[in-house]
């Protein structure tokens, strides 16, 4: 008699099978997903800082105190950094596309339309040969540049996640960081800026603009919830 197994056995196997590539495949999705979110914002930031190193050779050093003359904006030299900058980090074109950004804890959004001209709120509309896009914003004594890493069409448009927040500060570029957490609505009542106060990058953050200060956190790979934990594990989808 050939030995063989039973339907009812087949059948059992297949639902254990069943069952543990129901618990692990979301797991593996979605690591594979932080992997390319946190190799993306590598090659991201390397380009945009390779691409202010040019811009200080090629227009001189103390590029913030000449975008800033007499404490003021001073357009022609601000203009002009604007233009060299964006060449130098193979600039395409200006998307028409408009699309909506989620904050860091996924508690609210915009849309980039509606904000495209206030330098506070992250509209990376300038899109780059490697797929990412930028946004430069030049107002209140700094030089802001929002990157998305990996552009308007792909996901997940967050903050925190796949668009961040840096400043051009000694002729360098820096990644923003959290320096004061607010959760609650009534904490930011009487704060000035209440939308970004603090440069928010907390699970617990009501603010609209909560991420704009986690591109530290996620250059040196800390949660800033739990510094025991890495930034870039502690994403949730």
């Amino acid at each position: 008699m050939k030995k063989a197994f039973t339907l009812a056995e087949g059948l059992i196997t297949l639902g254990i099978v069943g069952i543990v590539a129901a618990m692990t495949i979301p797991t593996l999705i979605q690591n594979y997903r932080i992997k390319i979110l946190k190799t993306r914002y590598t090659q991201t930031y390397a380009i945009l800082s390779a691409a202010v190193m040019k811009t200080r050779m090629e227009l001189g050093e103390n590029l913030l105190e000449n975008c800033f003359r007499n404490k003021t904006i001073y357009a022609p030299f601000s203009d002009k950094f604007k233009e060299t900058f964006l060449k130098n980090c193979n600039y395409l074109q200006k998307t028409a596309k408009d699309y909506a950004i989620t904050n860091y804890n996924n508690t609210k959004s915009y849309l980039t339309a509606e904000y495209e001209n206030n330098d506070d709120y992250p509209t990376p509309l300038y899109l780059l040969k490697n797929g990412s896009s930028v946004d430069i914003g030049i107002n209140g004594n700094t030089i802001r540049i929002y990157a998305d890493t990996n552009g308007p069409n792909s996901g997940p448009n967050r903050l925190g996640y796949d668009i961040f927040r840096f400043s051009v500060t000694d002729d360098m570029l820096k990644p923003a960081k959290m320096y004061a957490k607010y959760t609650s609505e009534n904490e930011l009542e009487d704060i000035k800026f209440s939308h970004s106060a603090g440069w928010p990058c907390t699970k617990d953050s009501p603010q609209i603009l909560n991420g704009i200060g986690c591109s530290w956190y996620a250059t040196n790979d800390r949660n800033p919830d739990d510094e025991t934990q890495k930034y870039w594990d502690s994403l949730k989808f």
